[in-house]
């Protein structure tokens, strides 16, 4: 289960200074998670079998919201795709395809976002867009920072 360049209303590609394995491990353990992302307090994680993967359900605290995820696919280290529902009205589930690549410098990490058909939801996908853009930049930097420190690496410069 992938999103495909066809269905992606929104792709957004970054380069991360960590191992492919490092910065899958940032993106996807829990427990490593808040660290970097702005506003989440924890994220309850709850597996069929004990293991991560197909089928996974998180439950990512925000404060009094909850954004609540649950894995599509899992290809560790080449992508994983989740479906994302929101505490916005009128929203229906968002699908996000996150691949990784290893790079010369690190890891780039591509996101394909895809909503439900629909003026409504291209509408209310716009509106989360612009109220959480900050927050999803800020977010990057901080997983450039904690990725670098844990890579042993010194923290990235401003271009």
């Amino acid at each position: 289960v992938k999103v495909s360049r066809d269905e992606a209303v929104d792709i957004k590609s970054y380069d991360l200074p960590a191992p492919l394995a490092l910065t899958w491990a940032y993106l996807t353990e829990p427990g490593l998670r808040p660290g970097w992302m702005p506003d989440v307090l924890r994220i309850d994680e709850s597996t069929s079998d004990g293991r991560r993967g197909t089928g996974t359900r998180n439950h990512c605290v925000h404060g009094k919201d909850a954004v609540l995820e649950e894995i599509l696919d899992w290809r560790p280290f080449d992508y994983y795709t989740i479906e994302k529902s929101l505490p916005m009205p009128f929203l229906k589930p968002l699908r996000v395809t996150f691949e990784l690549e290893e790079t010369s410098n690190g890891t780039r990490v591509t996101e394909s976002w895809a909503h439900s058909r629909g003026f409504g939801q291209r509408i209310a996908y716009g509106m989360l867009m612009r109220k959480v853009a900050g927050s999803m930049a800020q977010g990057q930097e901080l997983l450039r920072t904690a990725l670098a420190a844990a890579a042993g690496a010194p923290p990235p410069t401003e271009p």
